[in-house]
């Protein structure tokens, strides 16, 4: 929601989901400590279900809670990365998704569209959104750079890196934009 980090732990005890849990006794001794809590690091589910901080405050609660300590313990980049920095900056993922969220909420299109695959491989996943004349092109590219061409043109209406309003270029890495047909 904020942009926090997913963060890494060496410690099994940092975990509470009964299938990791399961799954490092069931793996202990086939894969080295170090291979076992990479993997566990990368799919376990607590790790997108950390408390996030509402504020830098050191301590147990970063804002989020008083006297209580969480379930699962904060990023260690809690106090970089909070909700109260992220309300000040102004390309901050909060900010991003707002404007999603309000671009999502007047048109219908969006909610309500067919969808239309252009493009899906594990570099990027294209695609339109169609009701009525109202036509929507979708990027989202992923881990690398790349250029993606051949596309119709349109105007960028939202974009998390709002570089070019043009279609047809080179994406950045975790690049997504919106653009009206």
């Amino acid at each position: 929601e904020i942009g926090s980090t997913s963060g890494y732990t060496e410690d099994i005890n940092d975990f509470c989901d009964v299938e990791t849990l399961h799954y490092y006794q069931e793996m202990q001794g086939k894969l080295s400590q170090e291979e076992l809590m990479r993997k566990i690091n990368f799919g376990a589910r607590d790790i997108p279900r950390r408390p996030f901080a509402w504020n830098g405050e050191q301590g147990e609660g970063y804002g989020f809670t008083e006297g209580v300590r969480p379930w699962l313990a904060y990023s260690r980049r809690s106090g970089e990365i909070n909700l109260e920095k992220e309300e000040q900056s102004e390309k901050s993922v909060v900010k991003y998704y707002r404007a999603l969220f309000a671009l999502r909420a007047k048109l219908r299109v969006l909610r309500r569209g067919v969808f239309k695959e252009i493009k899906n491989d594990e570099n990027c996943f294209v695609y339109e959104r169609i009701e009525g004349k109202q036509r929507l092109l979708i990027v989202c590219n992923f881990e690398k750079a790349q250029r993606i061409y051949g596309l119709a043109e349109g105007e960028l209406l939202l974009g998390n890196l709002q570089k070019t309003a043009r279609v047809n270029r080179e994406y950045a890495p975790y690049e997504a934009a919106i653009y009206q047909l």
